[in-house]
This record gives structure tokens, C-alpha cells and sequence, in this order.
């Protein structure tokens, strides 16, 4: 099938990253943008109740909006489990939680150490503050009023009876009051920031796409996904593409592959950039040698389930949001950041939950080609005696805040996802054993194209692939190493930061 008439930028995946490079290159009126993606594509005004709505269990394992057989290894004491990535436009930011959290000073320095330069926090902090538009701190030095993402908090009226209980016990056991969680280097208990506004969700497709939607510039295409990359020697030309049955090849000056953490060094390997030695052991012949799907990362997180000792306490009115409030323990630098969360409601009637999650984790997993077609992501979580420690605290801190009065009043039995008493041992291997079974992932997959200044990444400082000419990578896939947040937001940052450089 011969190529289409080529484009100035093609990019792949209309998620957190592609929705926004797509939108802020077709600005430019020279730029000729094509964004491809493989789910659904729809206008803001057509979005599903399901997507709109904060609240997203009621997408949890519908396939329609996240990519259908995705599975994991989250530990070594696990077997395969369902892993949720978002598929349609908006990505992850469309089907993830809300949670609108930025990292932190502390994250980009431990970047730095690890051989990325070329980013300072001032500039990471600029980019939050022109992406966002936040309701609550308009007038504040580090945040944005102009920018097109609602970050907003919950108010009193929202509280659920889990909120409150959180709310009272962290204070009452020394945590400040935050008022702003995303103000630099603060922690405590607060209202989560949110990308909520007017009760219902703002995505990339919300926020990005759709005021660049009506440019005659912009090209929008659901329902094509992208196989390969393809090459002139080492120069990335185009992508083929399958889209309703039929084969796409498009021809483009510029490739950005934004299909995620996972998806996008599935791409990369399947077009020949990749470790070597493992391709050419499932016949595919390397452009160049770099470790793409090494370094993956991930938030693991240690749930209690709440059962209601009053189920009518719970009232009406908090179906669209799940909970309001997080603790933030605070940053050494060294791994140990600890988020805490409540939810007033899960995808089980008549439970909440409190869980707490490792937000600096030392452990990495991989995403590997088993061969053209097949894939395997293993975590590996919980595999560095540095992270087992942390965590293990971040458990006693749950369990402190379970006993507390004001959860117990709400909720004096919890037990854990195995359907057991919530009960941590207290020996340090059993306790070890205990968390890597019931350990589960936050959905915050990161990693996998390490951007770096040192020949070891698989990115350069400006999103260049190593050793190949016009293709760039922009998305989670480039972080060198977790963050101290949830990655939606610094997702969006590193887009408009890649943009304005393309």
C-alpha cells in the first residue's frame, strides 16, 4: 500500500503525552500533525458517562478503555495479574484516578544523579504552572491560572465518612494540616488535588485535543494501531499502522512514539531498536543496541478494605468521587516517600478502603519482546530489601491510623485483599512474605526509554532516540526513575517540554 502525503510530526498514542504534543504542535500552522490511536476516538461533548465521571471503578476491567489481556508480574510471590493502561484518547489520564499530584524537588534531583542533566526543578515547576489552570491557588507564585488543565480540591460537602475518619486520625497522630499538597517540598494530610472541574473529569482529550480539534492542521485518527516503526537506515520515515481491518503507512518528518511505559518499548523493539542480543534471538534484526524495556518502575501499594460498621453513615452523593484526602509523609531523597490514601468507596458495596503506597521505590522490573507478537511486563516490586523496608513502615503508619478512634468508628474490622484480618506480622521475613503477596500496583508504570544525558540512556535530554535520526519517545517510558507522585501531571509537563523543543 503506498504512503499518504506525508506529514510534518506523526505521533503515536493520544494519551497524557501524545494529546498534549499533538495539540501544542498544531499551533504552528506549518506543523502538518498526524496522532494516531489505537482506542477510541470521540469530541470532549461525546465523552462516556463512565470516563467523565472521577469516580473510575465503574471502567475498572471494561476493556473498552483499557487494553484487553494486559497482565503483569507486580512481584516475585505473584502470578500474572490484570494491569490496567488506558487505550482511547486521554490515555490514562481518561480511565486512572484524578489525582492531580507533582512531583517532587527531591525527584529531580535524584534524576540528576542518575545522569539527567538537563532538566532543573524551576523548569519542571514553570511547566506545571503553564499546563494547569487551578481553581484553588490561582494567585499563588507556583501555580497557573492560564493553563488548560482544572486542577481542583474537594470541599467539605464532598467528604465522605473515610474521609473524615483519615482526616482526623493523621492529625491526631502529628500530621499538619496541607491545605496545598502541590506546593514544593510540603507534606501532611490535605484535600487531594484533583483534574476535576465542575464534577467531572478533564483528560488530556478534554484539556488538549479538543480546543485544537477544528484546526484544518490536526489530524485525529481512533482505532489505528501502529505495528512499526519504519526506517531508511537508521532514519525513521513513517509508521504502518492497522486501523478497521485494513493496513495504514504514513510517511512523516517526525515520529513521536507516546504509547506509554509499556506499549511504547514494545514498538521500539518490534521496529528493531532494542537490546540486541534479544532481538536478534526472536529473529529481528537490530538497528541499534539500547536498553529499551529495562528500568521499569513502579508504585506498589498495600491496601486494608473497610467494611462499614453503620452502612447508612455511608448517605448518597459520593458515587463520582472516590476520596478526598492524602498524606504525604515526605521525601528523604532516598526512596522512603510514603502517600496515603482514603476512598469512601470501592468497586465492592458497602467497603472503603485506606492503602498506602511506596512512591520512591529502589526495584525494577522489565517490559520484554518475547517475540513479534508476544510481550511479557514483569514489576518485579518489592525486590530490594530498601523498598521492603519502606514499605513495611508505610504498613505500621496504616495500621496506627486503622486503630485510631475515628476510623474505628467508622470501621472497627479491616481486612486485607485476601479477605483476611488486616494483620501484618511483625517478624521481618514473614512480614516481607506477607507484602509481596498482597502487594498490587498503582497504575503508574514508568521507566522503560530511560531520557539521561550519559550514552546509557535509551533517550537523549531532548527526546531523541539514541543512534536514530527523527524519532522521539514522550511519555512515562522516559522518567529515569519513579516519582514522588502519581505521573499524570509531569506526564503533561515533559509533553509541553518536548513540544516546545519539536
Amino acid at each position: 500500500m503506498p504512503m499518504r502525503d506525508s506529514w510534518t510530526h506523526l505521533v503515536v498514542g493520544a494519551g497524557s503525552a501524545g494529546a498534549t504534543v499533538a495539540a501544542r504542535l498544531s499551533q504552528n500552522p506549518s506543523n502538518r500533525v498526524l496522532l494516531l490511536e489505537a482506542g477510541p476516538d470521540y469530541r470532549s461533548a461525546e465523552t462516556p458517562a463512565t470516563v467523565s465521571n472521577p469516580n473510575n471503578w465503574q471502567l475498572r476491567g471494561a476493556g473498552t478503555h483499557t487494553w484487553p489481556g494486559l497482565t503483569a508480574h507486580v512481584t516475585r510471590d505473584q502470578g500474572l495479574t490484570p494491569y490496567e493502561q488506558g487505550r482511547g484518547v486521554g490515555g490514562s489520564s481518561a480511565v486512572n484516578n484524578t489525582f492531580a499530584l507533582r512531583a517532587l524537588p527531591s525527584d529531580i534531583e535524584r534524576w540528576a544523579r542518575s545522569g539527567l542533566n538537563s532538566l532543573e526543578w524551576d523548569e519542571l515547576l514553570n511547566l506545571y504552572r503553564s499546563s494547569e489552570c487551578d481553581i484553588d491557588f490561582a494567585g499563588e507564585d507556583c501555580h497557573g491560572s492560564n493553563g488548560p488543565l482544572a486542577v481542583s480540591r474537594p470541599t467539605d460537602g464532598d467528604w465522605g465518612p473515610v474521609d473524615s475518619a483519615f482526616r482526623e486520625a493523621a492529625i491526631d497522630i502529628g500530621y499538619p494540616w496541607c491545605a496545598d499538597l502541590n506546593a514544593p517540598g510540603v507534606s501532611g494530610v490535605g484535600p487531594v488535588p484533583m483534574t476535576v472541574r465542575d464534577a467531572k473529569r478533564v483528560s488530556t482529550n478534554d484539556a488538549y485535543l479538543e480546543p485544537a480539534r477544528e484546526r484544518a492542521n490536526l489530524v485525529v485518527l481512533g482505532d489505528a494501531c501502529v505495528t512499526q516503526v519504519l526506517f531508511d537506515g537508521k532514519r525513521a520515515t513513517g509508521v504502518a499502522a492497522s486501523r478497521h481491518g485494513a493496513e495504514l503507512l504514513e510517511r512523516s518528518e517526525k515520529i513521536i512514539l507516546c504509547a506509554g511505559a509499556i506499549h511504547t518499548p514494545v514498538l521500539l523493539c518490534r521496529s528493531g531498536v532494542g537490546p540486541a542480543s534479544v532481538l536478534r534471538n526472536i529473529g529481528i534484526d537490530p538497528l541499534t543496541d539500547l536498553p529499551v524495556g529495562r528500568n521499569l518502575t513502579e508504585h506498589p501499594l498495600l491496601a486494608a478494605l473497610l467494611p462499614f460498621s453503620d452502612a447508612g453513615a455511608f448517605g448518597p452523593g459520593y458515587e463520582g468521587r472516590q476520596g478526598c484526602f492524602l498524606l504525604r509523609t515526605g521525601s528523604s531523597g532516598a526512596g522512603t516517600d510514603l502517600n496515603l490514601v482514603a476512598f469512601n468507596v470501592t468497586p465492592l458495596p458497602g467497603l472503603g478502603t485506606m492503602f498506602v503506597a511506596l512512591m520512591g521505590p529502589t526495584s525494577r522490573g522489565n517490559v520484554r519482546l518475547l517475540d513479534r507478537d508476544n510481550f511479557s511486563v514483569s514489576f518485579d516490586s518489592l525486590s530490594t530489601q530498601a523498598d521492603l523496608e519502606a514499605l513495611g513502615s508505610g504498613v505500621e503508619l496504616l495500621r496506627t491510623l486503622l486503630a485510631t478512634s475515628p476510623v474505628t468508628g467508622v470501621s472497627p474490622a479491616p481486612f486485607d485483599v485476601t479477605g483476611r484480618p488486616f494483620d501484618p506480622p511483625s517478624d521481618r521475613d514473614e512480614l516481607a512474605s506477607w507484602m509481596r503477596e498482597r502487594c498490587v500496583p498503582y497504575f503508574h508504570a514508568a521507566g522503560t526509554c530511560r531520557m539521561g544525558d550519559d550514552d546509557d540512556s535509551v533517550v537523549d535530554g531532548q527526546f531523541r532516540v539514541r543512534g536514530i535520526d527523527n524519532l522521539y519517545v514522550v511519555d512515562a517510558s522516559v522518567f529515569p526513575d519513579a516519582t514522588s507522585a502519581n505521573t499524570n501531571l509531569t506526564v503533561i509537563a515533559l509533553a509541553e517540554r518536548a513540544a516546545a523543543m519539536l
